[in-house]
């Protein structure tokens, strides 16, 4: 059964709206009801909306990332995640910690590989991959020692690992 709503007048008014949202003019074809009493009650064109800026800029210009900040945001999650490996008890969470730790040195690559010289070769971009293929395999084989080691201590705190024998 076909559908009355998918004419192509209907087609063509929703176009028409597409354009005068986006600031073209549209002479083809006469104006709607909607837009007469648009204009009616609210004026003729409606006022451009103003630019959404993140954070107050005094040059006004869009603020972009510098190497500076990837950085900075690469040492303060290698930070939590040494701090997380090194001060928690459990197992799951010292996994965790040295994820957090290869994800901050994944961020260092793509870091530096971006603001390098250009016209190179994505070396970053491929050693970060490869970490990731690595991290992934630990994070199985880890799991996978934690459960085993839970099936025979009942517990995953490593404090209460003292004998590591079958």
């Amino acid at each position: 059964m076909r559908n009355s709503n998918l004419g192509s007048t209907r087609v063509t008014r929703v176009g028409e709206r597409v354009l005068a949202v986006a600031g073209f003019r549209c002479d083809c074809l006469p104006p709607s009801t909607d837009e007469i009493q648009r204009k009616a009650c609210f004026g003729a064109t409606p006022k451009q909306a103003r630019e959404a800026r993140a954070l107050p800029n005094p040059v006004r210009h869009a603020m972009t990332p510098t190497l500076q900040v990837f950085l900075i945001v690469s040492a303060a999650l290698f930070s939590i995640g040494l701090l997380a490996a090194l001060s928690r008890r459990h197992a799951i969470f010292i996994l965790i910690g040295i994820e957090m730790m290869l994800a901050a040195a994944n961020l260092n690559f793509i870091a530096f590989w971006r603001f390098g010289p250009r016209h190179q070769p994505p070396t970053g971009v491929m050693l970060a991959i490869f970490s990731i293929a690595i991290s992934a395999a630990e994070a199985a084989v880890g799991l996978a020692m934690v459960i085993a080691v839970y099936r025979h201590y009942r517990t995953t705190n490593v404090d209460q690992f003292d004998q590591l024998k079958g």
